[in-house]
């Protein structure tokens, strides 16, 4: 008989943080319960930097690990394979992915 974790893992953070954001009509304190904004931005920084253009914050949805931190709940990507970085010197900065919220102005301050 096939076995899981489902009894183990909790996805209800994950499924709430994937509606808000679907819905595109959130306030920065309800996003801010789930995302952690510094370590977000300045991993989109760093990877948008090196034109790491093979990774989910440049429109591409894979090479990071989405993880919830034991500590406070909130999420935040952990880097993973930039074996393709420095290849697209015409990449934009953010993609398409998480561009609207990048934009935000209450992301802008750290810029």
């Amino acid at each position: 008989m096939k076995r899981t974790n489902e009894a183990e893992d909790d996805f209800s953070d994950l499924i709430k943080f994937f509606k808000l954001v679907s819905s595109e009509r959130y306030t920065q304190p309800e996003i801010e319960k789930f995302l952690d904004p510094d370590a977000i931005l300045r991993y989109s920084v760093v990877r948008a930097y090196i034109s790491d253009w093979d990774t989910f914050t440049m429109g591409r949805g894979k090479n990071a690990f989405f993880y919830q931190r034991a500590t406070d709940g909130r999420f935040q990507f952990l880097q993973w394979d930039s074996d393709l970085a420095f290849g697209d010197p015409n990449s934009g900065f953010t993609g398409g992915r998480i561009s609207s919220w990048v934009e935000k102005p209450y992301n802008r301050r750290f810029a």
